[in-house]
């Protein structure tokens, strides 16, 4: 997640994630003076295909092997 504050003052947030093989971007940027978006101060999570959150009981690492799940 990076918070980058531009020449004229305006901000540009960017969030850049991988799970899975499938890479999520999001990005805004926010005019000199404006409340900062709210969607750019927490973190991703994914849910699994039950709605379920998805825990690790170790580090994930894209393009290793997937570690235990988590109960």
């Amino acid at each position: 997640m990076l918070h980058l504050t531009n020449t004229d003052k305006s901000r540009t947030y960017v969030s850049i994630f991988m799970h899975e093989n499938k890479l999520y971007i999001g990005e805004a940027n926010v005019p000199a003076g404006e409340p900062e978006p709210g969607l750019f101060q927490q973190a991703l999570g994914f849910i699994d295909e039950n709605g379920r959150g998805i825990r690790y009981q170790t580090l994930y690492h894209n393009g290793f092997p997937t570690p235990p799940r988590s109960r």
